[in-house]
C-alpha cells in the first residue's frame, strides 16, 4: 500500500482505518451507517477503505455515529504546527524577540528616569 507523506515527512492518517475502527467499537454495521447516511452499504465500505474523506463525508460520519474524527485528526497534528506559509515557527520566535525587547526597552525607561532624577535634583 502507498504511504501518503504530508509536506514535512510525516504519514498522514487512514481516515477510513479510523472510521472503521469507530464502527467496531460501537458495535455498528456499515449497513446500519448506510441507511442513515442514505448511501449504500458499499460506499460506507468504500469510505472505511479510503486513506483520506471529504469533509463532507467526515462530518455526516461524525455526527451518525456520534464520535468526533475532526478532534482525532487535530489530536495527531503537532502542537507547533506550520500555517498555510510554513510560518509558525517564525512567528513565535519573532513573538518572543518582540517580547524580550520590550522588557529591555522598560528596563530602559526606568533608567533614563533615575538619570533623570539625578540630574533635575542637582539643578
Amino acid at each position: 500500500m502507498k504511504k501518503r507523506i504530508d509536506l514535512q515527512g510525516q504519514e498522514m492518517p487512514h481516515v477510513g482505518a479510523m472510521v472503521k475502527a469507530q464502527l467496531k467499537l460501537k458495535h455498528l454495521t456499515k449497513a446500519d451507517v448506510a441507511r442513515k447516511m442514505e448511501v449504500a452499504r458499499n460506499g460506507v465500505l468504500g469510505y472505511t477503505r479510503n486513506p483520506s474523506l471529504q469533509v463532507g463525508i467526515l462530518w455526516h460520519l461524525s455526527k451518525i455515529i456520534s464520535h468526533n474524527f475532526f478532534e482525532d485528526l487535530a489530536a495527531l497534528l503537532p502542537p507547533n504546527s506550520l500555517d498555510e506559509n510554513g510560518q509558525q515557527a517564525e512567528k513565535s520566535q519573532a513573538a518572543a524577540e518582540i517580547a524580550e525587547k520590550d522588557k529591555r526597552i522598560a528596563e530602559l525607561e526606568m533608567e533614563l528616569k533615575v538619570y533623570k532624577d539625578i540630574v533635575m535634583g542637582k539643578m
